[in-house]
């Protein structure tokens, strides 16, 4: 039935709005049942229309994830992380993750110190938030891996001398 209504909307341009919050729930209701891969073809196609907005741009890449391409999660996130001006998901969080675990370590570096200007994070704080932690610990490693060495001793000494990594925190990373 939602394809149905998905198709008629699909003729009306007045009704945009309508169609790519429609779009996006008919995959997310895919996903939940069990039509993952049925889902991503849905949210593939969408995407070549331009019906996908934010929301449904990053449920795609999170869809990816999750059926273990991490290459179209890394394309989707890092598109989304420099086309949307002011995203209400962190793209460039996203996209920083998948550059890393790709070994794509210049990619990385950018997304991720995006991704901390954007949350505001400075070396200041008192103790960052758990994702800013590793957000900056990833930074570094990124930086390390560049054979940045300096750059990277820089981005986590304050990490170090905040004793960001105490006990109890070491225990909630592990859940």
């Amino acid at each position: 039935p939602l394809g149905e209504v998905i198709a008629a909307w699909s003729l009306s341009p007045q009704d945009h709005a309508h169609l790519t919050t429609a779009t996006n729930l008919y995959c997310l209701a895919l996903i939940r049942t069990g039509g993952l891969n049925e889902a991503l073809e849905s949210y593939a196609s969408f995407h070549e229309q331009g019906l996908l907005h934010e929301e449904g741009l990053y449920n795609y890449g999170v869809g990816a994830l999750r059926s273990g391409d991490f290459q179209l999660a890394y394309q989707l996130f890092s598109q989304s992380a420099e086309s949307i001006t002011r995203p209400a998901f962190d793209f460039q969080y996203f996209a920083a993750n998948r550059a890393f675990y790709l070994g794509k370590w210049q990619e990385a570096e950018a997304f991720f110190k995006k991704s901390l200007e954007n949350a505001g994070f400075s070396a200041e704080k008192m103790v960052p938030s758990k994702k800013e932690f590793f957000q900056t610990y990833y930074l570094g490693l990124a930086q390390f891996r560049q054979g940045k060495v300096e750059e990277a001793y820089t981005t986590l000494e304050p990490l170090v001398q905040q004793q960001a990594w105490t006990r109890s925190q070491d225990d909630s990373f592990s859940s």
